[in-house]
Parts: structure tokens; sequence; C-alpha cells
């Protein structure tokens, strides 16, 4: 089946969930019985955007090292294993792991998924776009960050849909006047998509 010039995506099998080293620092809400979402943006001293610095450049480090195996043939849970394990290689934890129960290290989203999908064992075929959405928590910090890759050879409307939600995003987060304070933090992720904007959260809960 076809949706406009994209393979319409529905998730597959999945391997279980990998492994976290003991010695590896963990967020609160891994141990924690209830998730706590703070009700405003905080204001971040000094040293608290030093961490979330370093954090973001963990973070973005590993994001440009996914970009060499994004390939046809390629599952997304290929790409889960490599984001998982450059996070422990570097003494960070794979902030999406067990977050409100999500199963897997990373959020990859193919074609028709707009967000939070789950890393399964379908191979990437020549046409697609991937999102890859990596966040680390590294001493103490959590950085966030995500970027769309093109797959193989991927068709005029696919590369424009990504070109034109790169500007939206340098746009609001260069031109944009809003309320925002000096040490306040924010990740600016938008969902552009070609035809309807009606969205379904299926039942795993995310995609």
């Amino acid at each position: 089946k076809r949706f406009g010039v994209y393979n319409i995506v529905n998730p597959v099998e999945t391997t279980p969930s990998r492994i976290v080293p003991e010695h590896i620092e963990k967020p609160d809400y891994i141990s924690a019985k209830a998730l706590v979402i703070p009700t405003k943006p905080e204001v971040k001293d000094v040293n608290q955007l030093r961490g979330m610095k370093r954090s973001c450049k963990l973070a973005c480090n590993i994001l440009a090292q996914v970009q060499s195996v994004v390939k046809p043939g390629v599952t997304t849970d290929d790409i889960d294993e490599l984001v998982h394990n450059l996070a422990i290689k570097a003494g960070a934890y794979p902030s999406p792991l067990h977050y409100s129960g999500f199963p897997k290290s990373v959020c990859t989203s193919v074609n028709n998924v707009c967000v939070h999908g789950i890393p399964d064992l379908r191979p990437l075929e020549d046409g697609d776009i991937v999102n890859v959405d990596i966040t680390v928590y590294f001493k103490g910090f959590h950085g966030d960050c995500s970027k769309t890759f093109k797959v193989g050879d991927v068709d005029d409307l696919g590369q424009q849909l990504i070109s034109v939600t790169e500007e939206c995003l340098d746009i609001v987060t260069n031109e944009y006047q809003g309320v925002m304070k000096p040490g306040m933090t924010f990740t600016i992720e938008p969902v552009l998509s070609h035809g309807a904007e009606d969205t379904v959260i299926l039942e795993d809960g995310w995609t």
C-alpha cells in the first residue's frame, strides 16, 4: 500500500529492552513510583546550563554517528543498538529507556509515524525518511536532539518536507519573540506532514 509516495509503516516485531550497567547514573524516573513533571519551566543557573550543554553536546555527537548507518536494509532496532552502546560507552543513560514504559533507547519515526516511534525489526527501504530522536542523561542532566535522515534516493516531496521543517525550526529559534527568560531551556522539535493534520496514537501508547 502507498500513501502518497511513502510506504505506510506499521509496527512490527521488536527485540527486548537493552541492559544498562549498574555503574551508569540513572534518572529519577527509573526508581520513582510516579513520574513527576515540573509545572513550569525552570530558570537554570550557570552551572546547570553548563551541565545541560555538556549533555546536549554528547547527544549531538551520538546523532552525528547515526547518519553513517542509515541506509536501506538497516533496521531501526540496529539504530537503537548503536545509540544505546554509544551512550553507555560515554557513561550516559539513554533517557527514553523505561521512561513511562517506553521500551527502547531511542525514538525512530519512519515515514507516516510523526513522533515516538519504537525501534523494531522492519528494514528501512529506499525512499524512506526516518527521524532519530536521541536523549541522554549525563552527570545529572538530559540532552535532547533529533534529525530526519533520508534513506537512499528520497523523492522531491520527501526532501521538501525535511527542508521546510528545518527552515521552520531555524526561524522559531532565531527570530520569534516569545516570553522566555534567560536561563530557561527548551526542546523544540516541529512536526510537519504532507496531507491531513490528523494523528492517531496506536495501541503501544507511543507510535
